[in-house]
């Protein structure tokens, strides 16, 4: 396989700027709601190439639904969650091992093995993980896919959030420290809810009730 260019990933991509340029204040920057260690794996040497290898693209998908069923499988007491969620950091961990390893290769070039390889970097333990993830996510929507507009507008969230930084869209929930009370992350004003139906992300009075429904889950459910 003939690897292209080192694919270099920039702080915030093109389309970020295209967003923001528009924005007439932007709330200040805060302290990190948490602390994070160093980055394992580390991000470093990701090549972008053009050929996807169909067996490669069923591994890649495969550790996807793995990582999609993390959530699905937790365990409701809090004492098993603790064991689960330790068990869980370290698959996720391995996960991100094995697509760094193809992405050093330039093996990673589709539309779909680039959003699977995003959504197990947004798992990932450092701001560089998820500032990867934004940028696998992008190259993806470029591509046309369609799954990774949401998942473009959560990881630069994200990522803005591990900064500091008040996040874009509002996919970001989180509770603070020593609270057990869900609340939205810290969210630019400036970002119109047109901008969010561009990456399917709900309205904000719709992430408003969401937050309703976490914090009273024996409410009704969300519709469909």
């Amino acid at each position: 396989m003939t690897v292209s260019k080192t694919f270099i990933f920039t702080l915030l991509c093109a389309a970020l700027h295209a967003h923001s340029s528009d924005q007439t204040q932007t709330p200040p920057a805060v302290k990190p709601p948490f602390q994070y260690p160093p980055c394992d794996p580390a991000v470093e040497n990701v090549v972008s190439g053009h050929d996807s290898d169909t067996d490669l693209s069923a591994r890649i998908k495969l550790l996807f639904e793995q990582d999609q069923g993390r959530e699905k499988n937790a365990p409701a007491s809090r004492d098993d969650a603790q064991a689960y969620w330790k068990k869980v950091s370290v698959e996720d961990h391995d996960r991100q091992v094995e697509i760094m390893g193809h992405l050093h290769k330039g093996e990673i070039n589709s539309a779909d093995d680039l959003y699977h390889a995003a959504m197990i970097f947004q798992h990932g333990n450092c701001p560089d993980h998820y500032r990867l993830a934004n940028q696998l996510a992008e190259k993806a929507v470029a591509l046309g896919s369609k799954e990774a507009k949401w998942l473009y507008a959560a990881t630069l969230d994200r990522y803005l959030m591990s900064q500091g930084q008040p996040q874009k869209f509002g996919t970001q929930f989180m509770k603070p420290g020593g609270t057990d009370t869900w609340q939205l992350y810290t969210l630019d004003p400036a970002t119109t809810d047109e901008e969010r139906a561009r990456y399917n992300v709900p309205s904000l009075a719709q992430q408003q009730k969401r937050l309703e429904r976490m914090n009273h889950p024996a409410q009704a459910p969300e519709p469909k």
